[in-house]
C-alpha cells in the first residue's frame, strides 16, 4: 500500500473568513511546484491521527497527474536492406550492415525507440523521438528537425543499395501518470505544444 511521502519545507498560513467559508493561502512555491491552476477544482479532506496524541489536518487532493506527451516518429519500409555482413577471417572486423549505421543515426539523435519488422524482402523501420524520462525532460524534437534525420537515414539505406518504398513521418501521443509535475514546472519546454497536463480527480 503507498504511503504520503511529506515533503521536507513546509509552510505557515492562517486561516481567514472569506463569506460563508474560511481559506487558506496556498504559498505560491506550492502552487507552481504543483502546477495548480486558478479555478481547478479539488477535494478538501479532514484527517486525525493518534500518535499517541491527537493530531488534526485539513487535506487538499489534488487527484491524478496526467501528462500527454506528443511526438514524432520515424516510418520507413526498404528493400534490399544488408542487416550485416558479419567477420569474414579471424583478422578483420565485422562489417556493419545498414541497419546497423541507422541505429547509430537514432542514437546520435537521441531516438527513445527503434523497432525493426524483418518479412522477407521487406524491412520496415520505426524511429520514435519522445522526450519525456524518469529524471529529466529533453528538448521536444520539431517535425523539421525529424525530417532532417528521416532525411539523413533514407541517404543512408540508398547508399547502401537499399530501395525505399516508403518513408514518412507521423505523431504519437503517450499518456504519463508517473510524472511529479515539479519536473515539468523546471522545464523550460513546459509551454510549448508538446505538453499538456492536468489533474484528474
Amino acid at each position: 500500500m503507498s504511503t504520503w511521502e511529506e515533503e521536507a519545507v513546509s509552510f505557515t498560513a492562517n486561516i481567514r473568513r472569506s463569506g460563508s467559508s474560511y481559506v487558506i493561502t496556498i504559498p505560491s512555491e506550492l502552487f507552481h511546484r504543483f502546477l495548480l491552476k486558478e479555478g481547478q477544482t479539488v477535494r478538501v479532506y479532514g484527517m486525525t491521527r493518534k500518535t499517541p496524541e491527537l493530531q488534526g489536518m485539513v487535506g487538499v487532493f489534488l487527484g491524478t497527474f496526467q501528462v500527454v506527451e506528443k511526438y514524432y516518429g520515424i516510418r520507413i519500409v526498404a528493400r534490399n536492406v544488408e542487416i550485416g555482413k558479419g567477420i569474414k577471417s579471424s583478422e578483420e572486423e565485422p562489417t556493419k550492415g545498414i541497419l546497423q549505421k541507422v541505429e547509430e543515426i537514432a542514437e546520435k539523435y537521441s531516438a527513445t525507440g527503434m523497432f525493426v519488422d524483418v518479412e522477407d524482402e521487406k524491412v520496415e523501420i520505426r524511429i520514435l523521438f519522445e522526450f519525456i524520462t524518469q529524471n529529466s525532460i529533453l528538448k521536444p524534437k520539431t517535425k523539421n528537425d525529424v525530417k532532417k534525420i528521416m532525411d539523413e537515414i533514407t541517404a543512408e539505406i540508398k547508399s547502401g543499395g537499399g530501395i525505399i518504398s516508403e518513408a514518412k513521418i507521423f505523431e504519437e501521443k503517450t499518456e504519463w501518470h508517473v510524472v511529479d509535475p515539479s519536473l515539468i514546472a523546471k522545464s523550460p519546454y513546459k509551454n510549448t505544444e508538446f505538453l499538456e497536463w492536468k489533474w484528474k480527480i
